[in-house]
C-alpha cells in the first residue's frame, strides 16, 4: 500500500490525505446527528407522554372522590352523599373527556407494547363505569366489588405513569417521572383508606373485609409514601 502511495503524484497524495480525514470527519459527525435525533425523537414523546400522565392523574383524582362518595352511599343505605355524588359523576365525565381527548392526540405508533397494553387496558376499565355507576345507584352492587372496580381502574390507570421512568434513558427525567408516578400510589392509597372508612361509618360498623382492606391497604400507603420522599425501603407490595 505504501509504495503505490508513495508513486503516486505530490496532488494526488496531498488530497488523499485529506480525504482519509474529511471521510472520519463526515461518519462522525453523521453519528452525533443520530444520536440528537433520537434523543430529540425520545425527548419529544416523553412531553407527550408526561402531558398525558397529568391527565390519568386528574382522571384518577376525580375517580378517588367518587369512589369515596359512592362507598358512602352504599354504606349508609343512600342516607348520605345522594346530593353530593351525581355532581361528583359530572366532575369525573370532565375529567375522562379530557384523558380521552389527550389519549387521542398522543402519538401511540412509536410507543413500545407494554405502554400500548396499559392504554388498552385503562380503556377496557373505564368502559364499564356507567354500569358500576347504575348498579350502586340501585344498591344492586356490594360496596366491595364496588370500591374494587374503582380501585382496579385507578391503578390500570396509575400504571401510565408509572412506565415512563422506564421509557427514558436519561437518569434526571426517570427520576422526576418516578417521584410523581410514587406521589399518585401514594395518594391511591389515601384515596383507598377514605372509601373504606366512609363505608365504614356510613354503615356504623366495620366489617371483617373491609377491616383487612384498611390494614392491608395502610402497610402499602406507607412504603409508596416513603418511596415519594426518597426514603429506603425493603418492604415488598403485594
Amino acid at each position: 500500500m505504501l509504495a503505490i502511495f508513495y508513486k503516486l503524484k505530490i496532488k494526488h497524495r496531498l488530497l488523499l490525505l485529506m480525504i482519509v480525514p474529511l471521510c472520519g470527519f463526515t461518519v462522525m459527525a453523521f453519528i452525533g446527528t443520530l444520536e440528537k435525533y433520537f434523543v430529540a425523537e425520545e425527548a419529544a414523546q416523553m412531553v407527550e407522554l408526561s402531558r398525558l400522565s397529568v391527565k390519568v392523574g386528574a382522571l384518577a383524582h376525580e375517580m378517588q372522590k367518587e369512589r369515596g362518595m359512592t362507598s358512602g352511599f352504599l354504606g349508609s343505605k343512600g342516607a348520605k352523599f345522594v346530593a353530593e355524588l351525581p355532581a361528583q359523576r359530572l366532575e369525573t365525565d370532565k375529567k375522562l373527556a379530557e384523558f380521552k381527548a389527550a389519549l387521542s392526540a398522543f402519538d401511540i405508533s412509536h410507543s413500545p407494547a407494554i405502554l400500548k397494553n396499559a392504554l388498552t387496558e385503562s380503556l377496557s376499565g373505564l368502559a364499564t363505569l356507567a354500569e358500576k355507576r347504575s348498579a350502586a345507584s340501585a344498591f344492586a352492587i356490594p360496596a366491595t366489588e364496588v370500591i374494587g372496580y374503582y380501585t382496579q381502574t385507578i391503578s390500570k390507570l396509575l400504571n401510565i405513569p408509572a412506565l415512563a421512568p422506564g421509557l427514558s434513558t436519561h437518569s434526571r427525567i426517570s427520576q422526576f417521572s418516578s417521584s410523581y408516578s410514587n406521589l399518585l400510589l401514594a395518594k391511591e392509597r389515601a384515596g383507598i383508606e377514605r372509601a373504606t372508612l366512609s363505608n365504614a361509618f356510613g354503615a356504623g360498623k366495620f366489617t371483617p373485609e373491609m377491616f383487612q382492606r384498611y390494614v392491608a391497604n395502610t402497610s402499602a400507603q406507607e412504603v409508596y409514601t416513603n418511596q415519594f420522599l426518597g426514603i429506603a425501603t425493603e418492604d415488598q407490595i403485594a
